[in-house]
């Protein structure tokens, strides 16, 4: 297959590269060398964990801290701010953390952290991955001139107790889904066959990866992080296929082999997958997995509860549990444990659906107790308690204050003109089609409301997401009010206080100015306009 060839000719340029640790040391100026050297020194006594295998080692909330250089970096070239890229699995919360640059080009970060990860950066569009730990410090050196041109992977050196496995990481090829391929792939080749030649090539992977492991005395940590990106890999290229395919098949209904059922065992190569291996959480890929089984496979059981039409509230949702279960036990072939239980675990995210709205505290207590019952261990239902804090708080309308940071303060600088209103921010840009499309159909709501006393709408872009000639030109043909064009620093702090990855995003400010809803939807500004509108009419008449 086409992966398998390129990836033996990788293999050929690894035969010849000259050492797993051979960075070449580039001169420092003299400040900060000391700095930098300081820093890594004053890392604290944990140490990095050993293997994979133990889950208190492995499953920490310690933070890691990233310290770095950018060598080559002028404040001229027009940001001073980077941004790291890193989830939290178990609550689904994005945490995107800004990276302040120096006048010198030094930089630090403090990152959140659950349990070991492959970490994106990204400096001016440019990005890489990194390894880190919880409770660990590592050292970033780039070529900034050299790593802006091409992205060279001599541009980045690493440091700290965690370098070897980041060179490690940078040395071993790994294939990627090409997804013009399986884009055809999906229209050529019926499922059985395509489940077939993927685990052929599957084995054949694995046995190239371990004779590149062979050729040097990898750490075991290292040799366990690639079998399990592999792994993910191929996961995804399944899961995808079938995705691919439900999206053709509407489109191509006549098509041939898109007619060809999915066989009722297709996911059966789930069995042979090592779930209880605690490296596959690491993979930058391990979210996207499981957003394709959640969204996949398990999504049909939402089609199935919506037949049963006198099935509402609670009743509903235990019903809709009961049918992914089936589901994940039957077709997915997937039990309990940690990769499930974590899916398990985002079903407490749905109390603050509308299915559960009018749903008692005592009911919805009782039925998160008894989702947490079963979760794998006390890491997880740690995990739950405070998705079950933020998903009550927000059902009963209690706001967070903003913080005294700098991205707080900006914030605060921005909504101060709307101050006792309730504000429904919508952080978008000209180049996001599903922002354009929202914005153009919450026209008549923002007519019906502009002159409101108590609602404002508010809307944040920047010159990253939108170039100022289209902006301006938006704006005037949609006649929005209160807009607001930040510099793309001051919008990636944004993007920090509100945990924002992706755009569209929207978030509901209450009328003391705090954060109700950080990660909302343009219905539930038209829901809590009902519920403002009913309280105010039920006070009138009483």
């Amino acid at each position: 297959m086409k992966n398998v060839n390129e990836f033996l000719k990788l293999l050929g340029l690894l035969l010849v590269f000259n050492s797993v640790s051979g960075q070449k040391t580039k001169p420092l100026p003299d400040g900060v060398e000391q700095w930098f050297s300081l820093r890594l020194q004053n890392t604290g006594d944990r140490k990095p964990i050993d293997n994979y295998d133990d889950d208190a080692a492995f499953f920490s909330t310690d933070s890691a801290t990233v310290i770095g250089y950018l060598k080559g970096y002028k404040p001229s070239e027009g940001f001073r701010t980077g941004m790291i890229y890193i989830e939290n699995e178990f609550s689904r919360a994005d945490h995107p953390i800004v990276v302040k640059i120096l006048e010198d080009g030094r930089f630090e970060a403090r990152i959140p952290m659950w349990h070991p990860k492959v970490v994106e950066m990204v400096f001016n569009d440019r990005e890489f991955q990194y390894y880190i730990e919880p409770g660990q410090t590592l050292g970033i050196i780039i070529d900034w001139p050299l790593f802006r041109k091409n992205d060279n992977d001599d541009a980045i050196q690493f440091y700290g107790l965690l370098a070897d496995i980041n060179i490690g990481l940078g040395n071993i090829p790994l294939p990627k889904i090409d997804d013009d391929w399986l884009a055809k792939q999906v229209r050529q080749v019926k499922p059985q066959k395509f489940k077939g030649e993927t685990l052929l090539d599957w084995d054949t992977q694995k046995r190239i990866l371990d004779s590149i492991l062979a050729i040097r005395r990898y750490h075991e940590k290292l040799k366990a992080l690639v079998h399990a990106e592999l792994t993910i890999d191929m996961l995804m290229r399944l899961y995808k296929y079938t995705e691919l395919r439900k999206r053709e098949f509407r489109e191509y209904p006549h098509d041939l082999v898109l007619q060809v059922p999915l066989p009722a065992n297709f996911y059966d190569f789930n069995k042979e997958v090592d779930f209880t291996n605690n490296s596959i959480f690491i993979s930058p890929n391990f979210s996207s997995f499981i957003n394709l089984t959640e969204y996949g496979p398990l999504i049909k059981a939402v089609s199935l509860t919506d037949t049963e039409f006198l099935v509402t509230g609670l009743k509903k949702v235990v019903r809709l549990d009961e049918m992914r279960d089936s589901i994940a036990r039957n077709e997915l072939y997937l039990t309990n444990g940690k990769v499930y239980d974590l899916i398990r675990l985002h079903r407490l995210i749905a109390a603050f659906d509308p299915d559960l709205r009018s749903v008692g505290n005592d009911s919805l207590i009782t039925y998160f107790e008894t989702v947490k019952r079963g979760l794998y261990n006390s890491f997880y239902t740690q995990q739950a308690d405070i998705i079950i804090e933020d998903a009550l708080r927000k059902k009963e309308g209690r706001g967070i204050p903003l913080p005294g940071s700098y991205a707080g303060a900006l914030f605060k600088k921005l909504i101060a003109p709307y101050a006792g209103k309730m504000i429904f921010v919508d952080f978008w840009a000209t180049t996001c089609g599903s922002s354009v499309w929202d914005i153009q159909q919450m026209r008549a709501t923002r007519d019906k409301y502009k002159d409101s006393k108590d609602f404002v709408f508010l809307f944040i872009t920047s010159e990253d997401e939108s170039s100022k000639r289209v902006y301006q030109s938006f704006v005037r043909k949609q006649q929005l009010a209160n807009t607001v064009y930040l510099s793309s620093d001051d919008y990636r702090y944004l993007r920090e206080l509100f945990g924002i990855y992706g755009i569209p995003r929207y978030a509901i400010i209450n009328k003391k100015g705090e954060v109700l809803n950080s990660k909302s939807e343009p219905h539930e500004f038209m829901l809590e306009i009902n519920t403002f509108n009913t309280v105010v009419q039920h006070s009138s008449t009483h």
